[in-house]
């Protein structure tokens, strides 16, 4: 469920905001530090922590979405 729910949120995505998911992909779940993922991208370390933040509520959401519906099949 995770793998799909990653390949799907990373296709809504990061065509509209290529840092937000980009933020999302090396601190959460690279486990990179703030400070570096932000003098990559050109932004400041709060970005990239509520980047992160929003992104894996997306994330969750659509996990618990998908298991619902593999539930209920």
């Amino acid at each position: 469920i995770l793998r799909k729910v990653l390949e799907t949120a990373r296709d809504q995505i990061e065509p509209t905001n290529p840092n937000k998911w980009a933020s999302f992909e090396r601190h959460a779940l690279q486990g990179r530090p703030a400070a570096d993922v932000a003098r990559e991208l050109g932004i400041n370390a709060n970005l990239v922590y509520q980047n992160s933040a929003r992104v894996l509520q997306t994330v969750r959401k659509m996990c618990l979405e998908e298991y619902d519906e593999a539930i209920a099949t």
